[in-house]
């Protein structure tokens, strides 16, 4: 766990020196740009030839047509100005394209139109597309998909990715979705193993759907949970069924299926190989009780 965390600050340290470096470029490429703008400006306006050529027009124009010369040297300046400030904001606007995703958590995978392009931060770079499609997933996280457009005005898109709350409440086994035996302890009567299994299962279900002692065949009803960070839902059903010609052992199964949030009867269930936590003692006490001495 120490290590994990000492893995995650180094990253985070590195992200922000190349936040710090890119930022310090971008504001030097603005003030080369209007450096660039001025030292023309100047060269235009002070060349000996343009100057001198530039007074006698001034001039002439005083003595000819009464034209006063700050009149003049004001729509020139006005004229530099409207330049000036058209440039500036061009190059403002160029600039103000999204440049940068940054993911959160740092570790979070970040893929590109199916290509995977990096972790937590990816340059954003248009060639030839005004958008593309978005993919950040991580352990733990509900993964995110979006489309990002090439007139987005963000500078810095940010996708936080929310904790899985499904994956928050269960745990993997191998033995979800299959039958496994329990055998009874020696001295166990049927009598007695019907009423243990009967009595667990209670523990954890409202009510059981079916009993059926002479066949010996029991099951509860599908109960269903829905986990909203995750925008699922995880139906758990338990089945137990007496084994023939084995001495007296049952096979029992925790039958564990999620779906869509918003998904309505049985379409769109898919087996999961994770059980909620809240049942997973059911396997161990029915071992205990029925199989332990």
């Amino acid at each position: 766990m120490t290590e994990n965390l000492t893995v995650h600050k180094a990253q985070g340290e590195v992200t922000l020196n190349h936040l710090y470096a890119y930022m310090c470029l971008h504001i030097s490429f603005r003030c080369g740009v209007l450096l660039f703008i001025c030292a023309w400006v100047c060269q235009n306006l002070l060349s000996d030839k343009r100057i001198g050529s530039t007074l006698s027009f001034f001039l002439a124009a005083k003595e000819s047509y009464g034209i006063q010369l700050s009149q003049i040297m004001k729509k020139k300046l006005i004229s530099l100005v409207v330049l000036f400030c058209s440039t500036f904001f061009a190059v403002s606007y160029v600039h103000a394209k999204p440049n940068k995703l940054l993911a959160t958590p740092e570790t979070a995978k970040i893929y590109i139109d199916g290509n995977y392009v990096g972790d937590g931060m990816y340059p954003i770079k248009f060639q030839g597309t005004d958008f593309f499609n978005v993919k950040v997933e991580a352990p733990g996280y509900v993964t995110k998909q979006l489309r990002v457009y090439k007139a987005d005005s963000r500078k810095v898109i940010s996708v936080d990715l929310r904790k899985d709350d499904s994956l928050e409440g269960s745990v993997a086994t191998e033995l979800a979705n299959k039958y496994f035996t329990i055998q009874c302890r020696d001295g166990l009567d049927e009598a007695t193993a019907w009423k243990v299994l009967s009595s667990v299962l209670l523990n954890y279900f409202d009510e059981v759907k079916t009993a059926d002692k002479s066949s010996g065949f029991m099951n509860t009803a599908w109960t269903t949970q829905t986990f909203p960070m995750a925008e699922v839902k995880v139906r758990t059903m338990v089945q137990i069924k007496q084994v023939i010609n084995e001495g007296l052992a049952y096979q029992i199964k925790i039958s564990s299926e999620f779906a869509p949030i918003d998904t309505y009867g049985e379409q769109g269930y898919r087996q999961w190989s994770r059980v909620l936590k809240k049942y997973e003692p059911l396997i161990n006490e029915m071992q205990q009780r029925l199989g332990g001495k």
